[in-house]
């Protein structure tokens, strides 16, 4: 055989062990996540020959089809409770559980000037507030338990109970915003950090973190996944920091 010969046998061989190896992976991602998450995708799948098929909705719902047998690998929840119940069930592996980011809550509108206001603004202004209020859903979704965190504290939750608008997660809520249905409403910051055209029309004021409880955004890779090589590059991909480096882009806080 000659060389160039040799040389096709080889490539040829490398591509069939590429092909051979390559494996394809779910990734249940919280909805607040799913933007961030299709640029990891895109950049993960440029370094591996892995394939990755993304489905999101809320946490609390990705965790109840998760019971109910959903043929996912990976789960991204935006909080740890779920992950950690996952584990406890039997259902992931709890030694893949990290904190691959924390999020960052943020009130919004299209129709009031936030950008410039400081907390006690903030506070009057909803002390005083009569329009509705956009909220993700408390029960199932972390960013809606973390806005009704942050109006707990400051002592308008119950005050504020009918006028508010629950979006089944945190994107519906950025929708009720940005469409105008609703005057005010706590959204995502990575969804105002990450799109020019609602970024022109809304007007935001980050949510100070000690008003709730951490956002931790925890991952578990899914006990029928065990032996899903995609699954498991891709939970160690996240912890690179070129993941980390796209995740602060999009408004999420990464640890070392």
């Amino acid at each position: 055989m000659n060389s160039r010969a040799l040389l096709r046998f080889i490539l040829i061989c490398c591509l069939f062990l590429n092909h051979a190896f390559a494996d394809k992976a779910t990734i249940a991602v919280a909805s607040n996540f799913k933007s961030c998450l299709v640029v990891l995708a895109e950049n993960f799948q440029q370094r591996e020959q892995h394939q990755l098929i993304i489905t999101s909705a809320s946490t609390g719902t990705l965790f109840n089809q998760i019971r109910h047998g959903a043929p996912f690998d990976v789960f991204l929840a935006a909080d740890a409770k779920r992950p950690r119940l996952i584990a406890e069930q039997g259902l992931g592996i709890t030694s893949s559980l990290f904190t691959y980011s924390k999020g960052q809550l943020a009130l919004a509108s299209k129709k009031i000037n936030l950008s410039h206001l400081k907390p006690q603004d903030i506070k009057a202004l909803l002390k005083t507030y009569k329009g509705k209020l956009a909220i993700a859903n408390p029960v199932i979704a972390p960013y809606g338990l973390a806005s009704q965190q942050t109006l707990q504290y400051i002592g308008q939750w119950q005050t504020l109970q009918t006028q508010l608008v629950r979006g089944a997660n945190i994107s519906h809520s950025y929708q009720f915003v940005s469409s105008g249905n609703a005057e005010l409403g706590f959204v995502h910051l990575s969804a105002l950090l990450t799109q020019s055209t609602p970024q022109k029309s809304l007007t935001y004021w980050p949510v100070p973190p000690q008003w709730h409880k951490p956002i931790r955004q925890q991952a578990i890779l899914l006990q029928s996944a065990h032996n899903n090589v995609a699954a498991q590059a891709f939970l160690r991909y996240l912890k690179t920091e070129d993941a980390k480096d796209i995740m602060r882009k999009h408004g999420y806080i990464t640890e070392p």
